[in-house]
């Protein structure tokens, strides 16, 4: 949690966890290692796919 922007992991979404009234507060992530972490998503930082066409 504690390192510089470029240096941030990156990690797969695998499985999202609704609260009662539906909103994703909590997501399991896979890590590049293949270890599962479940994170906050205000932890997160979405990168989106860049389609070159």
């Amino acid at each position: 949690e504690d390192c510089p922007r470029g240096e941030w992991p990156l990690a797969v979404v695998e499985e999202s966890y609704p609260d009662k009234n539906g909103h994703v507060r909590q997501v399991l992530i896979r890590a590049a290692n293949q270890t599962q972490y479940r994170r906050d998503v205000r932890k997160l930082c979405l990168l989106e796919k860049f389609d070159s066409e």
